[in-house]
């Protein structure tokens, strides 16, 4: 069911007023290893900069293979080269009760052969932490995004999100379909005596694809999609370098005219231990249940059914050297993304390693693979897709200020024998990336 104009009006300005209507000093963060960064960024936790941005120039050429005998109208060119432009500001304010973060940012492409500039991925948000009392806090986040991207969306994150901040995946873009996204988090943590806490959280996003009224050779149009979620979690301390949590879960979203809903119960654990004043390994895991409740893909309309799902993730960092970090994610979930005809069962795992391999020089490696699956097709119709990607990049740094990087990025996604395909996507995609170019770190505040 598609949405009413004065619904997306209603749902742009909740977005606009939490975006621009927080005004007051910073988040609560885990400390990070108080080591200067690259370019004279700080780490998390040190007294640096409270504004700053941050300017890449660079040359870049994208390889696409595509596996399908022609591409839809609207997949990019193959074997393009261009001439890329990015710019991210990024502000942060700590109070003694009230801490702020915002950011926002635009990445453009300048195609010379076709003498074209396009906006790829530009993105803004703000975020809230307030203590409201000796045992009551709040935190409220907004973010706002466009992009023409969402298949990134697949792979499991091994860093925790930032206050404010959007991931645009502007590497991962599959079409020229744009869209803007919205997402909006809110939520409220009652501390219970010593060692318990309760944390309701409620949460939505709406994606709304513009300008775009059909796709392909079957004029099959794009739909927008709303999905909202609410929680609860119980809280337990379990001495002080960890503690077990227990959350009940709902979420909602609308897929081709029907609703689609999930139950999830979770049990999970956090430990978190430093080793030394700079090394600390972190640990997060939690395993539970999903039941949900969907139109089969495969069925006439009016067909509901109903499916229970195991889910669970887990996220591990270990630091190591004094410079050095290893990551590691693995999420198993039901999805409600952009694009697809109805929810993903997704199994997805992400693994980085970063560090200083000299005071001026560092190197950053990811690898990323997912599996998945209509969560509620039959087997016998569906035998699933599947991607990853793995990125390499290093930066040595000129000034305190210039630092001159290059990046070398594959990408690749199997659907073609899957039922889910993506709207306006090729069914199968071999992508070789690769950028050199320039950094500029502009602190514009200091505390």
């Amino acid at each position: 069911m598609a949405l009413s104009s004065c619904t997306k009006l209603r749902y742009c300005g909740l977005a606009l007023a939490a975006l621009f209507g927080c005004a007051s000093p910073a988040f609560a963060q885990a400390a990070d290893r108080p080591h200067q960064g690259l370019f004279g960024e700080p780490s998390a936790g040190t007294s640096g900069d409270n504004a700053s941005l941050t300017l890449t120039i660079a040359e870049a050429y994208d390889q696409d293979v595509s596996g399908a005998a022609g591409l839809v109208p609207t997949s990019p060119q193959t074997n393009r080269l261009f001439t890329r432009l990015a710019a991210d500001f990024s502000y942060r304010a700590d109070g003694r009760n009230v801490q702020f973060a915002s950011t926002a940012g635009g990445n453009f492409r300048y195609y010379s052969d076709q003498d074209r500039v396009s906006g790829v991925a530009h993105h803004a948000g703000a975020g809230l932490s307030a203590n409201l009392s000796r045992t009551t806090s709040l935190l409220i986040n907004q973010t706002v995004a466009y992009s023409p991207s969402y298949l990134y969306r697949l792979f499991a994150s091994v860093a925790p999100s930032e206050p404010g901040q959007a991931n645009v995946g502007s590497n991962y873009g599959v079409n020229d379909n744009p869209s803007y996204s919205y997402d909006t988090n809110i939520a409220v943590t009652q501390r219970m005596g010593r060692r318990n806490r309760l944390s309701m959280a409620v949460g939505g996003r709406y994606t709304d694809y513009v300008g775009v009224t059909s796709i392909a050779d079957d004029a099959e149009p794009l739909r927008d999609l709303m999905s909202y979620e609410t929680g609860v979690t119980f809280i337990r301390d379990a001495g002080r370098s960890g503690h077990v949590n227990l959350g009940y879960t709902f979420k909602r979203a609308q897929y081709l005219g029907s609703d689609a809903t999930a139950h999830g119960l979770n049990i999970g654990f956090d430990y978190d231990r430093p080793l030394s004043p700079t090394r600390r390994t972190q640990l997060k895991f939690s395993v539970g249940s999903v039941m949900l409740q969907a139109l089969a893909v495969d069925a006439s309309q009016g067909n509901l059914r109903q499916r229970y799902q195991f889910s669970g993730d887990m996220a591990l960092s270990r630091q190591f050297g004094r410079t050095w970090q290893a990551s590691g994610a693995y999420r198993r979930s039901v999805g409600f993304m952009e694009g697809f005809s109805s929810p993903v069962l997704l199994d997805a795992i992400t693994v980085s390693t970063t560090g200083r391999f000299s005071p001026r020089a560092d190197l950053l490696l990811t690898a990323s693979y997912s599996l998945g699956d209509a969560a509620v097709a039959r087997a016998s119709t569906s035998s699933g897709f599947s991607s990853y990607t793995g990125n390499v990049r290093t930066r040595v740094a000129l000034t305190s200020f210039l630092a001159v990087y290059g990046e070398y990025l594959y990408y690749f996604y199997d659907f073609s024998n899957s039922i889910l395909l993506p709207i306006g996507a090729p069914p199968k995609m071999s992508r070789n990336s690769a950028h050199l170019g320039l950094t500029v770190y502009v602190p514009m505040g200091r505390r």
